[in-house]
This record gives structure tokens, sequence and C-alpha cells, in this order.
């Protein structure tokens, strides 16, 4: 009789998506700071995507801890994929809003991109969040800068100096802002001071020597335009042969081979610099400016008809990445509540790039929002033909077919995305497991997918390695005698549940 009871009892544990319990997330929470601190040694040793690896395992096991993203998007900007560092630190944001060091980064990112008040508002946050923070009032100086607010700009400027008398560059700028309001005394001041920290700031040398002219001081401003000359200009053929070395010490980094490309095209060494380009597109052949460059040199070889195709290409890959900076502008417009500008970054995106799957699911959750139903169930429904193996759509779009009534085919989508959530996370299991075939927590979760995919003989394995490992664990012999009876395997199923309820019972007395 109490052996009946327990199977209706397992049978409501196993049923509910990611029911595990909390032994089990307490786990989870262990296992993923220890994948943190084993990314951070890869890290140390050069293996920046096996260290990415290990931080998104990290992720997975333990979804609310910040610091992974934090590390993914410092590597992934390292290796200039903008967009990834963008998406894991705004996901580190989300996760915690008061890290001021991510939204410095994310600040950068934007600076980099051009998008020069996302930069801003990123910027003055990580103020707000750390007001000693000088690099971020010089980073929000050069982009008032970039917006011709010169006020702005040397109050920032002042301010980080303020903060760190001995930042040079801080100095330089300031000095170059002031140049720009044509007060020129107080400009040569912070050139001075600038290359008094640091001597070898060549455009701290040739900005005071163009002052320094403008005030009548010729001799003393040759100088320093020597000094700059002499800084800045280091020989074209000692570049070369220095990137020639660093090829062959990092032969999978693509921007060593565009940039020897670069350098023999500017001597003249055309065919020399095309295999570079190629070898460059060839590791990343979605950098725009790869191509135009390769274009270039063909073009200059007479190779017309080719050139004409990377510059094509270039010119796609452009429309791509302008519309995903659409899509970033739309998200960042809908989540301030401005709906019908984030929608029509959304549909600049889409005509863009019309096959952008994104663009069209977010533009479907904004239209939502704005209980404009039919629109964002055909912008649903779009995201899902141009990419059916996303489950996010699917969740979207069978929820606004609820609230239509549609039930049947609410249903429908609501099964297809908790199929393919099932599938990826089966197949994440799967390779954490070949990393780590010990964690039974693995196995565990594993056997719980498996289950609710109803492949029953690969979930009963998976249970039974979990109670292999962890034999006292009254859960885990509760789901491997549930998956036992629904292979019919009663009497195995049988031993499995009295175990677990003696487990049970051993516990309450304790």
């Amino acid at each position: 009789m109490n052996v009946l009871v327990l199977i209706v009892s397992v049978v409501a544990v196993m049923l509910p998506a990611g029911g595990e319990p909390e032994i089990a997330k307490q786990q989870n929470k262990q296992a993923a700071i220890e994948q943190v601190q084993r990314g951070a040694v890869l890290y140390k040793k050069g293996n920046l995507d096996e260290a990415v690896a290990v931080w998104q395992q990290a992720a997975l096991l333990d979804p609310m801890l910040a610091s992974p993203h934090r590390l993914m998007g410092s590597v992934r900007s390292q290796q200039g994929k903008l967009d990834e560092a963008s998406t894991h630190w705004r996901e580190a944001i989300r996760l915690n809003p008061k890290d001021s060091l991510v939204h410095y980064n994310l600040g950068v990112v934007f600076k980099t991109k051009g998008q020069t008040d996302e930069a801003i508002a990123a910027f003055r946050e990580a103020i707000r969040l750390n007001p000693e923070f000088s690099g971020a009032y010089i980073n929000l100086g050069i982009m008032f800068d970039v917006q011709s607010k010169r006020d702005e700009a040397v109050a920032a400027y002042r301010e980080a100096i303020r903060l760190n008398p001995k930042f040079a560059i801080a100095h330089y700028n300031l000095g170059a802002t002031l140049d720009d309001q044509g007060k020129l005394d107080e400009a040569v001041a912070a050139y001075r001071e600038a290359i008094r920290l640091d001597p070898m700031l060549p455009k701290a040398h040739g900005n005071l020597g163009v002052a320094l002219q403008k005030q009548g001081k010729q001799t003393e401003a040759q100088k320093h335009l020597e000094i700059a000359r002499k800084l800045d200009a280091p020989k074209v053929e000692d570049q070369i042969i220095d990137l020639q070395e660093q090829v062959a010490r990092n032969p999978n980094d693509s921007d060593l081979y565009y940039d020897l490309g670069r350098r023999l095209a500017e001597t003249g060494k055309l065919q020399e610099a095309v295999p570079f380009f190629r070898t460059a597109i060839k590791h990343k052949n979605y950098q725009p400016w790869y191509h135009e460059a390769l274009g270039e040199a063909l073009l200059k070889l007479g190779q017309e008809a080719e050139a004409k195709k990377e510059f094509q290409i270039a010119e796609d890959l452009t429309k791509a990445k302008k519309a995903s900076e659409h899509v970033h502008e739309g998200n960042a417009l809908s989540e301030r509540g401005k709906l019908n500008e984030a929608i029509a970054a959304y549909r600049e995106a889409i005509r863009l790039n019309p096959d952008f799957s994104k663009a069209y699911h977010n533009l479907g959750m904004a239209l939502d929002k704005q209980d404009k139903l039919d629109e964002a169930i055909a912008a649903y429904r779009e995201a899902i033909r141009l990419d059916p193996t996303i489950a996010s759509p699917h969740n979207y779009l069978a929820k606004a077919l609820g609230k239509q009534g549609k039930r049947a085919e609410a249903r429908k989508h609501y099964k297809i995305a908790r199929g393919i959530n099932n599938r990826n996370e089966i197949i994440e299991l799967r390779e954490r497991i070949k990393h780590d075939s010990s964690a039974p927590y693995l196995y565990h979760r594993l056997g719980i997918l498996l289950t609710d995919e109803g492949n029953f003989e690969e979930a009963v394995t998976s249970h039974r390695t979990a109670v292999k490992l962890e034999p006292n664990n009254q859960n885990y012999r509760q789901l491997l005698g549930a998956a036992l009876l629904r292979l019919g395997r009663q009497a195995e199923a049988d031993k499995e549940l009295k175990i677990a309820l003696e487990l049970i019972e051993a516990a309450r007395r304790k």
C-alpha cells in the first residue's frame, strides 16, 4: 500500500518541467562557481574559447549567476566579437545591475559601434554606481566631444583628472578639447602635463607642436613635431615582419591576417596581400571590412568581376550589422516604453535584412505589448518560418494565440517550444557529461528530460548512473522507479521505489 502511494507522488514530481529539488539547485550553484574558477585558469593560459565554453556551462548550471556572462563578455570583446560581448554584458547587468564595470564595458561597445547616446547613458550609469570611476569620465568626455558638447567634455576630463591626476590621456584629451575651443594657453598647459606624465605619447607632442606654432614658438614647436613623427611612424617593413611573426604564433587570429594584408597592400605588394585577406575571410567570413579590403586589392590587380563580388558581400554584411544595431536600438527603446520608436527600429532592421528572424520576433513582442495581436502573430509566424529551431517565437506565438482563444494551436506551439528547449538542454548536458562524468545531478537532469521526450530506455540509463553515483538520494531512486514503470518493468521499479521509501523514512527518523 505504501508503494502505491509513493508511485502517485513520483508521477507528480516527474511531470512538471524543471522541478528539481533544492539540493540539486545548491549542487548546481557550487558546480557553477567551480566552473567559473576553472574558466579563469584557462583564460590565464590564453585558451580563450575553451574558457568561454566552461563559463557557458557555469551559466547553465546557475542561470542567476552574473559572473560567467561578465567574463564571457570580456573575452568576446577582446576577440572583436562586439555583438556577442554586448549580449553577455546585458545579461550580466540584468542579473547584477549594480556592477559598474559591466555598464562601463557595455558603454565601450556602444562607443566602438558609434552609438553615442547609448554609450553616454552606459558611462553615466557606471559613474552613478561608482563616482570614483575615472575611466568612465574619460570616455564620457570623448562621447561629449563626438557630439561637439565641448563644455561637458571639459568638465568630464577635469573630473577624471581630479580622481586620477596621473592619468596622462585625460590631460591630453582636455588639451585637445580646450584647443578646439580656442583656449590655447590652457591647451598647451594640458599637453605639457600629459607629456610630463607620459613622454612617449605621440599625439600630445604633435598637438603641442601645432599649438606652439600658433603661439609663434617655432623652435620648440619643431622639436615636439619631430618627436611625434619618430614616435608615431615605425617603418612599415618592420610592422610587416612583426605581423608575420605574430601570424606564425597565432595561426587562427583572423585580424592578424587582415592587418598583414593591409600593410602589404599599402606597400604595393598586392599579390602577396590577397592570400592574407582570403585567409582572414576563411576564419571570419562575416567581417565586411575583410571583403572590402580584398575587393580593393583585386580591383587594383584588374580582377574586376571578383572584386565586385567581394564588394557586394561587404555591402550585404554591413547591412546585416546595421540591422543588428537597429534591433539593439529597438530593444533599448522597448525597455524604456517607447514602443512606436522600437517598432520603427525593428522594421528598419527588417528592411535592411529581410531574413532576420530575431527582428521579426522582437517586432512581434513590441506589437504584442500594444495589443496588436494580429500583427504580432504575423511577425511571430515569420520569425518561425525563417528559423523554426528557436523556442522563444513559438512561446510568444502560443501566448498570443491563447489571448485570441485559439487554445489548440497555442498548445501545439507550447509543445514545440518545450521540445526545442529540451533537445537543446539534452545536447548541452551530454557535452558537459563528456567533461565531468562524475556529477550525478547531470545524469539526473538528463533523465528527466529524456523521460519528458518519451525516451524511457535512455532515461533509465541516466537515472541508474545518477543512483550509482549517489545511491542514498531518494529523489534519484524515485525517478528511476517511475521511468522503469513507464517501460513496464514492475519488479525493478518496485525495488527502487521501496529503497526510496526507506530513505525517506530514515530521513524522517533523523
